[in-house]
């Protein structure tokens, strides 16, 4: 071809070519095992030698594809545990308005502003009891920040995302997208008041 195909291409086409040659064998078979049951076992033999050397090949690649990967350093990834998740699980009912409207999916309007005062307080308690961990207090720190914020109280907002930030096993890249949350929330709200009452 002088065009060379990705390996996983390769290997489709490997199988699919393994695939159809299996199939004109088991053809072959049928129709001659009414003729003459001698050319069968040729057959036979012939596609047991087939399917070894498709094996081997395959053993091959793969032990390829465990040395590649041999040497990189994975990350292990964090998780909510059972009793949190529960827990933050109906917060997000309540910020999506599916409590609030008895609808999957939510209504036409979100949570009204006692909810989400009382959603603050569950957040809180949920610090104290049941999302005790690091990276559990994380997610709730954050909630807590973007449901400040749905209150008009970006002070208090911001204060939560820096806890979230403070975290130590926070993960980083909601480390990151939080920067990016709390950067024009702190800018607009905190500074510019200010800059205004001069």
């Amino acid at each position: 071809m002088g065009v060379e195909l990705e390996p996983k291409k390769q290997k489709a086409q490997q199988h699919t070519l393994l695939a159809k040659l299996l199939l004109a064998r088991i053809f072959l078979c049928s129709a001659l095992m009414v003729f003459s049951p001698a050319a069968l076992l040729f057959l036979y033999v012939d596609v047991g030698i087939g399917v070894a050397n498709a094996s081997e090949q395959k053993s091959k690649t793969d032990n390829t594809e465990q040395r590649k990967y041999e040497n990189i350093k994975t990350r292990k990834r964090q998780a909510v545990g059972k009793a949190c998740a529960k827990k933050l699980e109906s917060a997000q009912e309540i910020l999506s308005g599916e409590k609030a409207s008895g609808v999957k999916g939510g209504g036409e309007k979100g949570p009204s502003a006692q909810q989400l005062k009382n959603l603050v307080k569950q957040l809180r308690g949920y610090l104290l009891n049941s999302c005790s961990a690091s990276y559990e207090k994380s997610q709730v720190y954050n909630l807590l920040g973007f449901v400040q914020y749905s209150l008009n109280a970006p002070q208090k907002a911001v204060i939560n995302y820096k806890a979230m930030i403070a975290e130590p096993d926070v993960d980083p890249r909601q480390k990151i997208d939080t920067h990016y949350t709390l950067a024009p929330v702190s800018y607009t709200h905190l500074t510019l008041p200010t800059i205004y009452s001069v």
